[in-house]
């Protein structure tokens, strides 16, 4: 008989649909053990739309009759109608004289389904409020969406222990740790949009780490000095641990770009993050972070620094311009810089113009055997290795 209730909804099939619903009601106290095969299929057929109104209305109806001489049915019932409610918005009001007929025939008090009849009838929005649900689900702990004029406090010691790595050793460990970092973070987020999405982030592993930025950020502003202090030595304790997984590293650079862009940038020296930038072979973000340190003080390091991811980005010609830039600063010829930018035949010269002293020294001979070593065919003046 179910099986009938949930076939495709048709003119001929009405009849005996109907029939199923009175039988279901006149089997009475007999079905009171199977209501939980029989209530979901009786819901689903009041909630389809392709039913027709007369149908969905029998359904409704059956529900009433099976529910009246039980209690907690009937706040089951209740809380469904409250969901139905929620999802049909004003196309359920068609439907509330009909209940309301029920209810007080019933004597049932239900204050949430009164409310959101009220509301209903005076045009607000509805939204599902918490733990009303026809799935029985009370382990749930999401929150529902709110508005978000009004922000929701930080737990920001629940937070503090949440970034803590002093227990973090392994590459398992720091995995945990940055999966549970971004659900802490989503879950103690002022936003009410980034709370609601924290039960499926903890179990959906890419959505967590998608909205990682925009949950820490959240966060970020709301943090007392001495815990974001706390907060950046966690994650520099991360970026320059030897057992960090390189997609961590990854994560951490990309918050530190996103902070930055949204003009919140995190107190870390770029030299740190430049340099585990190139470690990682993310080119683009340690030529900026080395270009930012160029900024607060300039040094043949540097330079050479930039010549090399440059080079490492396919930047040829601002490659070069690095390296004239630098050769005009700094009485010292860097000719390995050549080297880097594969101009071999311009660093042999260099080494060729050392005299004196200069030209045994260990480097020029080095330099030179590596010249030689790139083009094996082509002799150089044996005078020139010293």
């Amino acid at each position: 008989m179910l099986k009938l209730l949930d076939t495709d909804p048709s003119e001929k099939r009405q009849t005996a649909q109907m029939r199923v619903l009175h039988t279901l009601y006149t089997f009475g106290p007999n079905v009171e053990e199977y209501m939980h095969l029989v209530i979901p299929v009786i819901v689903r057929t009041l909630e389809s739309n392709d039913n027709t109104i007369v149908l969905r209305k029998g359904a409704i109806q059956t529900i009433g009759r099976l529910s009246s001489k039980n209690n907690e049915l009937s706040m089951a019932v209740m809380d469904a109608l409250c969901d139905l409610m929620v999802q049909l918005g004003p196309d359920f009001a068609i439907f509330i004289p009909m209940v309301n007929k029920v209810v007080v025939r019933l004597g049932i008090q239900h204050p949430t389904y009164q409310s959101h009849v009220v509301r209903l009838l005076d045009g607000e929005r509805l939204r599902r409020d918490f733990g009303t649900s026809v799935s029985g689900d009370e382990d749930r702990n999401e929150p529902s969406a709110a508005p978000e004029s009004t922000k929701m406090a930080v737990n920001q010691q629940h937070l503090k222990q949440a970034w803590a790595t002093s227990q973090v050793r392994s590459r398992e460990d720091w995995l945990e740790w940055i999966r549970r970092l971004a659900v802490e973070f989503m879950k103690e987020s002022p936003s009410h949009a980034l709370r609601a999405c924290m039960s499926l982030a903890d179990v959906h592993i890419p959505l967590a780490r998608e909205l990682f930025n925009a949950a820490f950020v959240s966060c970020w502003t709301e943090l007392f000095d001495q815990y974001q202090e706390d907060l950046v030595r966690s994650i520099e304790t991360a970026i320059t641990s030897p057992n960090i997984p390189p997609e961590i590293i990854h994560i951490l650079l990309n918050l530190a770009e996103f902070m930055e862009v949204d003009d919140k940038s995190l107190p870390i020296e770029a030299k740190i993050l430049g340099e585990y930038a190139y470690s990682y072979h993310a080119y683009a973000k340690a030529l900026h972070y080395k270009e930012l340190e160029s900024f607060q003080g300039r040094s043949p390091s540097i330079y050479e620094s930039l010549i090399g991811i440059n080079t490492q980005l396919q930047q040829h010609d601002a490659a070069l311009g690095t390296l004239v830039v630098a050769r005009e600063l700094y009485d010292s010829k860097h000719e390995e810089w050549y080297e880097k930018l594969g101009k071999w035949e311009d660093a042999l010269q260099a080494y060729n113009r050392k005299v004196g002293d200069e030209a045994e020294q260990p480097e020029v001979i080095i330099g030179k055997m590596r010249y030689s070593a790139r083009y094996p065919y082509l002799e150089i003046d044996s005078t020139n290795f010293g």
